[in-house]
């Protein structure tokens, strides 16, 4: 297993992200940053971090629990 200290590093490279923590690092993740260092874009938030529209609009395919 790789750990990284920077998220952006972690993405590089990912077919999803899984966020499953309320971390600040991770609620102000820029996500038009990490988009294009991911191989597949996925994000499945855990937490309803994010809005849905907006990861949308940004192309990412996103999923969150507990939402209508």
């Amino acid at each position: 297993m790789i750990y990284h200290d920077d998220p952006y590093e972690a993405l590089k490279g990912a077919d999803a992200a899984l966020v499953f923590t309320e971390s600040d690092i991770f609620r102000t993740l820029n996500w038009e940053r990490a988009k294009p260092l991911m191989a597949r874009g996925l994000v499945i938030d855990g937490r309803n971090l994010y809005s849905p529209q907006k990861m949308r609009e940004l192309g990412l395919e996103y999923y969150s629990f507990g939402r209508e």
